[in-house]
């Protein structure tokens, strides 16, 4: 729960490490999720602002730059409505 984190002043160095292990996990689970789902692994990948994305960076933890800023979200799957 980072945003309980957030919170506390005295706890913004355990926040930066949650969220940086928080999207260094999303970019290697994009990287094997590109095999099935190409143009939603792409955004990712484009929201994340990373360029780490062959299979090779996924066996090392810690690839992601630090400090990165994302990219401003988008939805990845629509909402299928019921009529």
């Amino acid at each position: 729960m980072p945003w309980i984190l957030a919170k506390d002043e005295s706890k913004k160095d355990r926040l930066a490490t949650v969220l940086y292990n928080l999207i260094e996990s999303i970019r290697i689970a994009t990287v094997y999720l590109q095999a099935f789902l190409p143009d939603t692994a792409k955004k990712i990948f484009t929201q994340i602002n990373t360029d780490k994305i062959d299979y090779d960076s996924a066996s090392t933890f810690g690839l992601y730059s630090g400090g990165t800023k994302v990219n401003t979200p988008e939805v990845l799957f629509k909402r299928i409505e019921k009529e």
